[in-house]
């Protein structure tokens, strides 16, 4: 019985490492994803002439990364109601982001479609470099503290066991 509850203390703890450390590979998969997005959006503006809104729900379908799909989602919705861009409402039901992440990615789509073809290629492109600079520092922080988060979770629980042991 004392040896269940052990274990059960070094799998909860090192429970909870794995959790911490998702909060890295989300970043990560979201500033890669993004980033792709832009690629995509670049491409599509390039050579479509569909409206903005039918290309975003066309390029949201083949993304699989679910922060994506939400932040598309809640700017198809200010698109297609006609209200006024807040960061509120853009970034509704996503709260990982810093403050200066939030910013660019709300001033990325406040500009999308607000000028002509080759202007807005130009600005996805810088875009782009910007948030392949978010997803370059974003792989660091999660190679570097998703396995220490996980690692540290699992010693802290060996740590108790030992204590109770």
């Amino acid at each position: 019985m004392k040896i269940a509850l052990l274990l059960g203390i070094v799998s909860l703890s090192g429970m909870v490492g794995l959790t911490i450390s998702k909060h890295y590979i989300e970043r990560k998969k979201f500033f890669l994803d993004l980033k792709n997005f832009v690629n995509s959006l670049k491409n599509e503006i390039s050579f479509s002439l569909i409206k903005l809104v039918d290309v975003i729900e066309k390029l949201n379908k083949q993304i699989k990364n679910r922060n994506i799909n939400i932040l598309l989602e809640n700017y198809v919705t200010i698109l297609k109601l006609k209200k006024e861009m807040s960061e509120d409402k853009l970034f509704q039901n996503i709260n990982f982001l810093n403050e200066q992440e939030r910013n660019n990615i709300f001033l990325f789509f406040t500009r999308l479609g607000r000028v002509d073809v080759v202007n807005q290629i130009n600005e996805l492109d810088n875009y782009s470099k910007i948030f392949d600079e978010y997803y370059q520092n974003a792989k660091a922080n999660s190679e570097k503290y998703s396995s220490l988060y996980t690692k540290m979770g699992i010693l802290v629980g060996l740590f108790i066991a030992i204590i109770f042991a």
